[in-house]
């Protein structure tokens, strides 16, 4: 404790209360602005469709959200019947090494698919610019965390393409990248945006590109690594010609489950120089999954976590907050984290004790 006090401004900030939110699983306490949603389908510079989603501040308007809508959003082309993104979903859902879930009944998973969530569908946006958040993800795989953001005054950017394979595991990343820098370039380029507060989240295989991209460019200033294998050998981090330890110069936050910490090579670690805010969930009954809108139906609407409930919903609603702290890099004057579910920790072998989180300049 004493040198996380020494070290940051934001462990100090993070450690001061024992209060949380309230948490309804699938409905974090929303901050003070409406959001909406809108999607965009365009071509890639060979003519492949890229899916562009955003959530972002809103004035008034739209339909409202439910998960279906956004299942049904992630479709890469107009053609494709809304049944098969549908059942989609419910194949992974039922994945036996997610939650070891039986086989869903159509008449229950007809409820989950009528979640209601809260973003209007192409609401009209408030004219003013908002620090921006991108990723790697398809519109149904976080849209409580995005539709969260939103809410808290961040615009959310989102890319996905069809996956395809890689040749081998020197390439298996470049892409990814290039699509993630594809979206950061064209939302620069929008009138609504702060270009000066650009970070990028990622979850999973998703903090891939966000990881690499951080090292292409300046422009990111944040990164958010959510239980992501960047450090784990599976991933073959270091073997992407992205890889370049010594560009990644802006604060990471770090937020990973038991299992995972389990996973990370410390080596990869030590190479960096950056400031890296580690979040250890204490906890090994919360999942790397509980963090995904499968892990929001499991516990929400199909009660399938038992006696985990309690501490997933704790530790989800901690998170988020212990992520928007991170980049509004401000101190609050009441913050809501029941420290006692984490372990802190900063990673980094610079001496930033007389400097507070701050964007990286460039």
């Amino acid at each position: 404790m004493k040198a996380i006090i020494k070290y940051g401004i934001l462990f100090p900030l993070l450690l001061a209360s024992g209060k949380t939110f309230a948490r309804q699983l699938n409905n974090l306490k929303a901050g003070p602005y409406k959001v909406g949603f809108r999607s965009i389908l365009r071509p890639d510079g060979q003519g492949k469709p890229l899916l562009i989603c955003l959530w972002y501040p809103a004035s008034a308007g739209g339909e409202k959200m439910t998960l279906k809508n956004y299942i049904v959003a992630g479709a890469l082309s107009k053609d494709v019947a809304d049944t098969a993104s549908t059942n989609g979903f419910k194949r992974v859902l039922e994945l036996p090494f997610l939650f070891h879930l039986d086989k869903v009944p159509d008449d229950q998973y007809a409820k989950v698919l009528a979640m209601p969530l809260k973003a209007g569908q192409n609401a009209v946006p408030i004219k003013k610019r908002f620090p921006l958040v991108i990723a790697s993800a398809s519109p149904g795989n976080y849209p409580v965390t995005f539709e969260y953001l939103a809410s808290n005054g961040f615009v959310v950017a989102s890319i996905t393409a069809k996956v395809e394979e890689a040749p081998n595991d020197t390439l298996l990343w470049p892409k990814p990248t290039d699509r993630l820098e594809y979206l950061l370039n064209y939302m620069i380029g929008q009138p609504d945006i702060d270009t000066t507060r650009v970070a990028a989240f990622g979850h999973g295989g998703g903090i891939q590109p966000a990881f690499y991209l951080a090292m292409r460019t300046t422009r990111v200033k944040l990164l958010i690594n959510m239980d992501g294998g960047v450090f784990g050998d599976r991933s073959k981090t270091t073997l992407s010609p992205d890889y370049k330890p010594a560009m990644l110069k802006v604060p990471m936050l770090h937020i990973i489950t038991v299992s995972q910490q389990k996973e990370d090579n410390a080596r990869q670690l030590k190479v960096l120089s950056n400031p890296i805010y580690r979040v250890v969930i204490r906890s090994d009954e919360v999942q790397h999954h509980d963090f995904t809108m499968w892990g929001v139906v499991v516990a929400e609407a199909l009660h399938k976590r038992g006696a985990s409930t309690k501490i997933v919903e704790e530790v989800y609603s901690n998170i988020h907050s212990i992520i928007l702290y991170f980049l509004e890099e401000k101190k609050l004057d009441t913050p809501a984290i029941n420290s006692s579910l984490f372990d802190y920790s900063l990673l980094s072998p610079q001496d930033i004790s007389k400097r507070p989180l701050r964007r990286t300049p460039g």
